[in-house]
């Protein structure tokens, strides 16, 4: 009898722990989409706006970087989801070359700002032709 209870009490302990880190994984999957998601909503932000800028000189090249925060964050969850807004926008400053962060007067006020650097087709060409070299070599 005793056999059976141990048997029984290790069955569900075993169960309890899988569910804990099915939970786990579970929670750290949409943590990582999240993130994904912040970044590719920030690069759209900051390319959009630089596209703004292109079809009217008077909209600035720079989006202040609380102003895209402000815009992906609901004033009640700013708190919550801070930690994550800030692995995104590090992400991004270590990651993303095609954008630059910068300080900017906006109304007078200094801002962290992002602004948009354009592939330029020198650099394009380049960098097509590097990477054609690169296949051809491997073919040789």
């Amino acid at each position: 009898m005793w056999r059976n209870s141990g048997l029984y009490y290790t069955v569900c302990i075993l169960l309890y722990v899988e569910k804990i880190i099915g939970l786990y994984y579970t929670v750290c999957g949409e943590i990582q989409v999240c993130f994904i998601l912040y970044v590719e909503k920030i690069i759209d932000l900051v390319k959009d706006n630089y596209e703004l800028h292109q079809d009217n000189s008077r909209h600035p090249e720079f989006i202040p970087v609380s102003h895209v925060r402000d815009q992906l964050l609901p004033p009640k969850q700013r708190q919550k989801l801070r930690p994550r807004w800030e692995k995104a926008v590090k992400f991004i400053e270590a990651n993303e070359s095609r954008i630059r962060i910068e300080s900017q007067s906006v109304q007078g006020e200094e801002f962290l700002v992002w602004r948009w650097l354009p592939v330029s087709y020198l650099s394009l060409s380049l960098s097509l032709s590097l990477s054609l070299c690169l296949s051809l070599s491997f073919l040789l």
